[in-house]
């Protein structure tokens, strides 16, 4: 029998404080055993991971998220073997019955719409961390239903303020010093804004409009059926993308394909038409093998970005193909990102870091293979290093949501060994119109 989600402040705070002190027994156990020569301290880490996936799972939320986004942008500060087990709050199995969920949807939509829903599903087809997914039929076509679980969107603010700390304790103890604030503050307002389905529909309906077509599919909203804490959806079918990449990652051609996509989904999102979904769980996509495209599922942390912060992105990115430091340092003092105050140091580092991502563009440098683990792994840890060092420059919002979805997208393709020639996708970047586009509203 599925557990209940603890919905009170005082039983999910109490369930996070019991992890982080069973979290830092275990490590002491740990520091103890490998002094003795006794427990391989990597089997002691995925004690802790499973530890860490049990009561962030049963917690939902907050909690969960923070889990999630752990795997993906610590991946290459703990061991694989640990990122395996957090990797299972991706993919976590329902806390609550179909009976559970079905009157949260009586109550939300009332007697006499509940009544035209048909064939609602006992067993979900999807859960992730502020809800779950079930199916029904209305007026005999197949849909989907996301619902949010109980007591979510009101445990945000208490569920943040202890998963800091445990976060912080978390890395602390496997020996990392890293000021995380920015990345608290981006999962806040990220979960604040997911909890609100109608935002969400307003989203996928904006995404339905823009992006459904030929190489994308993205399921279309039933409004009248969506409210702050459900929405529905067409029922759009596909293989689950970890499930595609582990039957196709010896495919070159499969490579090449998934490779094109991302990248024109990224061109496409940001350049052409400035809205883009931040949130790069694997979770949200789809492959329909059958029409050859990517189905892109969540719209529930899209973020717009007006056509100057655009046009400053890829003259910064212009700028940096040049390979020169001074410039790059000076066009972001000019746009707000780097405060003219930072030391010699961090404006170095910031401006190679740039330059290098760039440099993955550049011709002379292609093919280029992102399974190649060196390379990525340096760059994410030379941005926790001027993270580190930075004193004066607030991070840019802004860019916090786009790195993360540039991150999470390249991370994609290194996980899928992609090998490809890109030069052509910054050519396209290039030949676009910015001057002449309109804002996204």
């Amino acid at each position: 029998m599925p557990k209940k989600i603890p919905s009170s402040p005082f039983h999910r705070v109490r369930k996070l404080i019991g992890l982080s002190t069973s979290v830092l027994a275990q490590e002491v156990k740990s520091r103890i055993s490998e002094k003795l020569n006794q427990t391989p301290s990597l089997q002691n880490r995925i004690n802790q991971a499973e530890d860490i996936v049990r009561t962030l799972g049963e917690l939902k939320g907050a909690a969960m998220k923070a889990g999630q986004l752990l795997s993906m942008e610590f991946s290459e500060f703990l061991p694989p073997e640990v990122i395996a087990v957090l990797r299972k709050l991706h993919d976590q199995s329902a806390t609550y019955t179909g009976e559970s969920m079905s009157a949260i949807v009586l109550k939300e939509l009332g007697k006499e719409r509940f009544a035209q829903l048909k064939d609602f599903s006992e067993i979900p087809i999807a859960a992730a961390s502020i809800g779950q997914v079930h199916t029904a039929t209305l007026d005999g076509e197949p849909i989907v239903i996301k619902i949010q679980y109980p007591g979510i969107a009101t445990s945000i603010d208490n569920d943040m303020a202890v998963i800091q700390k445990m976060i912080d304790l978390v890395l602390k103890i496997n020996g990392k010093s890293i000021n995380l604030t920015p990345f608290y503050q981006e999962l806040h307002q990220g979960l604040k804004d997911e909890a609100d389905y109608l935002l969400e529909a307003a989203s996928l309906a904006r995404y339905h409009k823009l992006f459904n077509g030929d190489t994308f599919t993205v399921p279309k909203v039933i409004r009248p059926f969506s409210t702050v804490r459900v929405l529905s959806m067409s029922k759009v079918e596909g293989t689950r993308l970890t499930d595609w990449i582990a039957a196709n990652k010896e495919k070159p051609e499969a490579r090449a394909w998934l490779g094109d996509k991302v990248l024109r989904l990224l061109i496409v999102e940001f350049f052409v038409h400035g809205i883009v979904q931040t949130d790069p769980n694997f979770g949200n996509f789809l492959i329909d093998e059958k029409q050859t495209k990517m189905v892109l599922l969540d719209c529930g942390a899209v973020r717009l970005f007006n056509r100057e912060f655009r046009r400053n992105i890829r003259a910064l990115a212009v700028i940096a193909t040049d390979f020169e430091t001074t410039p790059v340092v000076e066009k972001m003092i000019e746009l707000d990102m780097l405060n003219a105050n930072e030391s010699p140091e961090v404006k170095t580092l910031l401006a190679e870091l740039v330059i290098d991502v760039m440099a993955l563009f550049a011709k002379e440098n292609q093919p280029v293979n992102f399974g190649d683990i060196d390379f990525i792994s340096d760059l994410r840890k030379r941005a926790f290093e001027i993270i580190r060092l930075v004193r004066y420059s607030g991070p840019a919002r802004q860019v916090i949501f786009l790195n993360r979805k540039l991150g999470g997208m390249f991370h994609l393709l290194k996980e899928m060994q992609v090998v490809m020639d890109i030069y052509p996708y910054w050519e396209q970047v290039l030949a676009l119109d910015l001057k002449g586009d309109k804002d996204p509203s």
